[in-house]
C-alpha cells in the first residue's frame, strides 16, 4: 500500500492506494498519522477510493486513528467509492455511524468549511 499526503487549506488528505492489510498498510497509516498528530494537525480526510481491498487490521487501524484524533480534538472524514469494498465493510460493521463518509473529495473538503473558518 502507498500513502500520498497533501494538504488543502487546513485539511490533511491521506490518499491510500493498494491493498490495505495487516503488516504493511496498517503500520504505514499508523506511522504517518501519528506524525501528523504530533505536528499539531487536527483535520483529516482518508481517501480510500483507490483501495480495492482492506482487512480487519486496516479497519482496526482506521478506528484507532479515529480514537487518537478525537482524543486530541481532531476529526477524520472518509472518502470511498460508493458500493466499493471499503464502503461495504464500513457499512457491515456499522462504522458508517462513527465516520462521516463521502463519495468524493470535494464534498468531504466542503464539510470542513465551517471548521476551517473558526480555526
Amino acid at each position: 500500500m502507498d500513502i500520498d499526503i497533501r494538504k488543502k487549506h487546513k485539511v490533511n488528505i491521506l490518499e491510500l492506494s493498494g491493498h490495505f492489510t495487516h503488516g504493511e498498510g496498517d503500520v504505514l497509516l499508523a506511522k504517518h498519522f501519528r506524525e501528523l498528530l504530533e505536528a499539531g494537525e487536527r483535520l483529516f480526510v482518508f481517501d480510500l477510493r483507490r483501495v480495492p481491498y482492506l482487512d480487519s487490521s486496516a479497519v482496526g487501524e482506521t478506528v484507532a486513528c479515529h480514537k487518537r484524533a478525537t482524543d486530541r480534538r481532531g476529526i477524520i472524514k472518509l472518502v470511498m467509492t460508493p458500493k466499493g469494498k471499503p464502503e461495504e465493510i464500513f457499512t457491515l460493521t456499522s462504522l458508517h455511524r462513527i465516520f462521516s463518509i463521502y463519495p468524493d473529495m470535494e464534498e468531504a473538503l466542503a464539510s470542513f468549511a465551517e471548521l476551517i473558518d473558526t480555526l
